[in-house]
């Protein structure tokens, strides 16, 4: 890849799938048989539901399995046949985690995430005390209640000795708590979430106890998830922009399952693939910020002074009155305001199918 950095990261990634592969022998062939014979239904948009990697980590008994195995066999499962890997740009990174996640931010345009699963690489960030280089998110169907989630495992780091004695090991990919889509937003998806986790905590023992689920205030979880959702949000927006720089594709392509002599399977990437994302955007937001600081400030001139416009998340409906109308999400970025640009460095615009 000549990239130091990002081949570090496919190597811990193809890492992750090595440890599961280990743990549970066969556990990719037996995920193509369940997507194969599809004896649980579920939507296209979904890869496999947690049920399927649930019977694989208990081997199709009703028996307690760590929530965080089950979890990571899902994530992997679903991440596999691409292997995407999404670095942002630095600017509109940091401008995206610094975004307000609040109001009802509509739930709808998650389903147009651009692979089944997508590993978003965060730089600098942690979780628990510990470094935390990156997250998998991908949708879940639940098969009791047929409720749509999203979930958000967290690649972290070395653990305090305190998380680690409670049974996560320095390998693991951490889950943190879905976000039920349920719930007219994202917030009010996290607090139903955690709910959700206690209640899961109070009866059985394969998941977190809970004392543990107590001792997390709704407001850490939020503080945690809330950029990492706003980074997802954004590929899912109707003017991101991603570009394989290797192929100089401009968007993910979904593989289709093969028909083979021991039926159909789902063939995985051979490598992973980096996507940078806002890579245009990100030097328009740095040119309009040059400008900024290079205009005149002595308060003299009649128009008011260069400056950036926060960034805010937009939702509106698209299409006739009276025929189908489309939702869509467009993150308007930091915006700038009486600046003459001299690039033609812009935004570019996809049309993201589902």
């Amino acid at each position: 890849m000549n990239d130091p950095a990002l081949e570090a990261t496919a190597s811990r990634l193809r890492g992750h799938l090595k440890h599961i592969a280990e743990l549970y022998p066969d556990v990719w062939k037996q995920v193509d048989a369940l997507r194969a014979q599809r004896t649980l239904q579920w939507p296209s948009w979904c890869f496999m539901p947690l049920a399927g990697a649930y019977a694989i980590a208990s081997g199709g008994r009703d028996v307690p399995v760590q929530a965080g195995q089950v979890a990571a066999i899902a994530a992997l499962a679903a991440w596999r046949p691409t292997q995407g890997i999404y670095r942002f740009d630095p600017t509109v990174f940091d401008a995206l985690w610094s975004t307000p996640l609040e109001g009802e931010i509509p739930t709808e345009v998650l389903h147009r995430v651009p692979e089944w699963c997508v590993y978003i690489v965060t730089p600098g960030a942690t979780y628990l005390n510990a470094p935390s280089p990156g997250f998998f998110a991908f949708l879940e169907h639940d098969a009791n209640d047929g409720r749509q989630e999203l979930r958000i495992s967290l690649d972290i780091g070395e653990l305090p000795e305190e998380v680690q004695e409670a049974g996560l090991k320095q390998h693991s990919v951490l889950t943190a708590l879905p976000i039920h889509l349920d719930r007219g937003g994202l917030v009010a998806g996290l607090e139903a979430a955690l709910l959700e986790a206690l209640r899961q905590a109070r009866r059985t023992t394969g998941g977190p106890t809970e004392q543990a689920v107590m001792e997390i205030p709704i407001d850490a979880i939020k503080q945690a998830l809330a950029p990492r959702v706003n980074l997802l949000l954004y590929l899912c927006s109707t003017n991101a922009e991603l570009l394989d720089r290797k192929t100089g594709h401009r968007w993910p392509t979904r593989p289709t399952l093969t028909k083979t002599k021991e039926g159909m399977r789902q063939f995985p990437a051979e490598r992973p693939k980096a996507w940078d994302v806002g890579y245009r955007l990100g030097a328009a937001i740095r040119h309009a910020q040059e400008a900024e600081r290079s205009a005149p400030g002595d308060g003299t001139h009649a128009s008011p002074r260069a400056h950036i416009r926060r960034a805010h998340w937009h939702a509106f409906w698209t299409g006739p009155k009276t025929g189908e109308r489309k939702l869509v999400l467009r993150w308007l970025p930091p915006i700038p305001v009486n600046v003459d640009e001299d690039t033609d460095v812009v935004p570019t615009v996809h049309r993201v199918s589902e």
